[in-house]
């Protein structure tokens, strides 16, 4: 006799906890600093500081400032004439220019500097402040190559200099201009450090404009872990060289479909909260904030402006193309999300060369030349470009050299 299970709630459904799931994927667990340097390294990642970091008294100092941004949103740093309120992790420290005494609710620190007004900031001692009324791990390290001695702050000692690209990218990384760059950034409008990662061309020239390749990771990880530089080995860093292009490599802020987690691309997301769609649009204007990011750094050509991306990146590639006619051509790979494309306004996409990349062993793959032919009616320039045998996970990767050679073929001059 079969038995079969009923929950003790048959009507209990699955309600997620949503600033855990909009959780940044970008979690900062170490972070590293030497003295006369206005770059910090936020794990791997470099990140530039307003000010650079100070050494006084054999102390390094940072700037209030920056230490805020850096560790921001968890801490906020609040000046009151020549005083200081730090709060963080559900703790308070207040300092006063000029004393070496920290105090804390219960106790009463003594930092090895105090606090000082240096080029009309607030020069702070990191580590007294970090290590002993917060808690972090700190460790000093030093190599015949580098410039310096570097201050490593983390969540725990195994955190710290353990990992030796750590090193190897802070040695590197002052006259390192072209190959594969990690860099990061203040996101005014999340409030927080987002990672990027670059390809630059051996053949870049600042002043020359330079066609830009955007790709957009899936879901589950974000561009730091490297997983899609990884599918096949240098395929995105090879295609780069050829076609001369700059490739970025954004976070997207988190798994919103860098914009399109909405019911009009996901139906099963119906009646958002304000909290979700505030979310959602973080997602989507991540990729916009990044993007002027890079045009700020490099002579950007923005007339050949790409974008692809696989799984949610696939999904967010022909979101931001319906939204922003910013896009000289794109590449969605992996299935479309909807079997229903009339339910697009895809009046910003007419004229738009879009290759649509899918394995036969995709999900939903005998639905994708249906939307293309229906994109096609609608003014889309849409064309298809099947993987034999290809899964969800990694057939984009093996397209690679016909995502960016279809990318050169529709470039403008």
């Amino acid at each position: 006799m079969s038995k079969h299970f009923k929950p003790k709630n048959a009507d209990r459904r699955y309600i997620r906890d949503i600033d855990e799931y909009y959780k940044p994927y970008f979690q900062m667990r170490a972070v590293y600093f030497t003295g006369g340097s206005k770059i910090a390294f936020v794990e791997r990642q470099q990140y530039p500081m307003s000010s650079p970091a100070l050494e006084m008294d054999d102390v390094l100092m940072i700037a209030a400032e920056d230490l805020a941004r850096i560790y921001t949103p968890a801490m906020t740093i609040q000046p009151q004439g020549d005083t200081l309120t730090i709060q963080y992790q559900e703790k308070t420290a207040a300092l006063q220019v000029g004393s070496k005494e920290m105090r804390l609710p219960d106790q009463v620190i003594e930092m090895e500097k105090e606090p000082v007004l240096a080029d009309s900031q607030i020069y702070l001692d990191v580590e007294s402040i970090m290590a002993k009324a917060f808690g972090k791990y700190t460790v000093w390290d030093n190599t015949y190559l580098a410039p310096g001695d570097y201050l490593g702050i983390g969540e725990s000692e195994a955190d710290l200099f353990q990992n030796p690209n750590i090193v190897k990218d802070m040695i590197i990384a002052g006259p390192k201009k072209t190959g594969i760059l990690r860099r990061a950034y203040y996101f005014q409008e999340g409030q927080a450090i987002m990672p990027y990662n670059l390809y630059v061309p051996t053949t870049y020239t600042p002043g020359t404009p330079t066609k830009l390749v955007i790709y957009l990771h899936g879901a589950g990880g974000g561009c730091t872990s490297e997983r899609d530089l990884n599918r096949v080995p240098l395929a995105i860093e090879t295609a780069s060289e050829k076609m001369g292009a700059i490739t970025l490599f954004p976070e997207g802020y988190s798994q919103g479909f860098y914009g399109g987690a909405t019911p009009e691309l996901h139906p099963e997301l119906l009646n958002l909260s304000d909290k979700e769609k505030h979310y959602i649009r973080l997602c989507e204007q991540e990729i916009l904030s990044v993007l002027e990011q890079v045009k700020a750094t490099y002579t950007i050509d923005e007339k050949n402006i790409f974008l692809f991306g696989n799984s949610m990146g696939g999904g967010g590639t022909f979101w931001l193309a319906m939204h922003y006619p910013i896009f000289r051509a794109i590449a969605p790979c992996g299935a479309m999300t909807t079997n229903d494309m009339n339910t697009f306004d895809l009046s910003k996409m007419k004229g738009l060369p879009a290759l649509f990349v899918c394995g036969t062993e995709n999900i939903g793959y005998d639905q994708l030349p249906v939307n293309v032919a229906c994109l096609r009616e609608h003014g889309v320039d849409a064309s298809l470009r099947t993987v034999a045998g290809g899964i969800h996970a990694t057939a984009w990767a093996y397209a690679v050299p016909d995502i960016y050679e279809f990318f050169e073929k529709h470039a403008q001059s």
